[in-house]
């Protein structure tokens, strides 16, 4: 699913920026995040990096039988964004008694934060409990609906990680199987690059577990391919967009940070090199192999590849707001400044995939997880509880969680946008929780 024509980007210009210019390769951009940047490191977008809870399964208290079932509330935090005037509150779904709580939370959370669009799905065993579109926006925005799509951010690897369990399991791959001379990579792509000797070690299950051997935080390379894809295309000298083989090509000739499975640091290259891994094995795109042989199977629909242009989004799917803007990496020859929701945040969805570049509704991935883990391969966790396990995603114009828990209920969250406080979505989190600990549910 490549995007026509990659030029069509200057529709969305927004205006060149006094004083800025197209960074070199190895300089790093200007930052796309509303707070300060982290001394020599640009956050990595695809997850929340205030969320804790990006965690495999937790052991945890859901809340004991004492407890009084609390929805967040509006404390007056100076960082709230007062209520425009002509908004209007609206749910779309068929209510559910026992989960009024959980709408409550939401609606708090949207008008406390300023955002317009939000879904929200709950499922026990399986079965789909509740499903709601929620819209806090002027009377003509369109009406979120429970099946809407939202791109999911770093809940992408979530389906990214049960295609690999699938390629497992109808022996496609294994888990020891090496990754670049599976995928015939075996030279550096510059002549200034010197491949790590320990590079073609790396294996299946070692992307998949985030020990790969990159660290691109401020104490590692200090630098996320994903979100620096202008700066491989214009090292590489490409007359548009990078692909992600470009990013796997680029990235074997960079050193890595650690030894491949001597420990764990999270990366968003890993499983957009995941995504190749399943194109290599199984002939598809990956879009097409998790459409047809992963979801299928199980009845879930809702899910495809996103589109980085707002011109381009897919029927049913919703518009993505967030403040600020950047340099686009469609066309990296020249400085388009683009909104970061469409490109300025240095991302392209249509290249990175299996790392965050999927859209799907909250029915759809609350189905997913109901049958594969929300944190890395394999089946969906079991054994006694209380423990909950979690996976979010963040970006420019969007929030997600996915939360599977040791009572048998899965829900998932999705906001189209990225613009509010830190704690605000921790307090999200807790009603949420909370409502649905409390929830007398059959």
């Amino acid at each position: 699913m490549r995007t026509p024509p990659w030029r069509i980007v200057s529709l969305l210009l927004v205006g060149l920026l006094i004083g800025c210019t197209v960074p070199t390769p190895g300089q790093t951009p200007p930052t796309p995040w509303d707070g300060p940047a982290i001394a020599g490191n640009t956050p990595t977008p695809w997850d929340d990096p205030a969320i804790a809870g990006d965690t495999p399964t937790v052991a945890g208290d859901q809340g004991s039988a004492g407890d009084t079932p609390t929805v967040a509330g509006d404390q007056g935090s100076a960082e709230d964004t007062p209520p425009p005037a002509g908004r209007q509150w609206t749910v779309q779904g068929p209510p559910v008694t026992q989960l009024a709580a959980l709408d409550g939370a939401m609606q708090t959370f949207m008008q406390a934060t300023g955002t317009r669009a939000g879904s929200l799905a709950v499922a026990k065993d399986g079965q789909l409990l509740f499903a709601h579109g929620y819209t806090w926006a002027d009377a003509d925005y369109p009406r979120t609906q429970p099946t809407s799509l939202f791109r999911l951010a770093s809940v992408s690897k979530t389906f990214t990680a049960a295609g690999i369990t699938h390629a497992y399991a109808t022996h496609l791959l294994t888990p020891t199987t090496r990754v670049f001379p599976l995928l015939g990579i075996t030279t550096a792509a510059l002549p200034t690059q010197q491949p790590d000797p320990r590079i073609n070690t790396i294996t299946v299950q070692q992307l998949v577990d985030h020990s790969g051997g990159w660290d691109d935080t401020a104490a590692g390379s200090g630098f996320d391919p994903v979100i620096r894809m202008r700066d491989i295309a214009l090292a590489l000298q490409l007359d548009g967009p990078p692909t992600g083989r470009d990013l796997a090509r680029y990235m074997y000739g960079e050193p890595l940070q650690f030894a491949p499975g001597s420990k764990t640091q999270y990366s968003n290259f890993g499983y957009t090199l995941l995504g190749l891994v399943i194109e290599q094995v199984s002939g598809q795109s990956f879009a097409d192999y998790l459409q047809q042989q992963v979801l299928a199977p199980l009845g879930i629909t809702d899910v495809a590849l996103a589109h980085t242009l707002a011109d381009q989004q897919l029927p049913g799917e919703v518009s993505y707001d967030q403040s600020g803007t950047g340099l686009s990496p469609l066309d990296p020859n020249t400085e388009l400044w683009v909104p970061l929701a469409y490109g300025g945040e240095g991302w392209l969805t249509e290249v990175s995939g299996g790392s965050g570049g999927l859209v799907a509704s909250a029915p759809a991935v609350t189905a997913l997880i109901h049958h594969y883990a929300v944190w890395g391969s394999g089946p969906r966790p079991s054994g006694p509880g209380p423990w909950e396990s979690v996976k979010t995603g963040g970006m420019a114009g969007t929030s997600s969680r996915a939360v599977s828990r040791s009572d048998g209920l899965d829900y998932t969250y999705i906001f189209n946008t990225r613009d509010f406080p830190d704690a605000r979505l921790e307090e999200l989190n807790n009603a949420l929780d909370a409502a649905l600990t409390h929830a007398q549910l059959p």
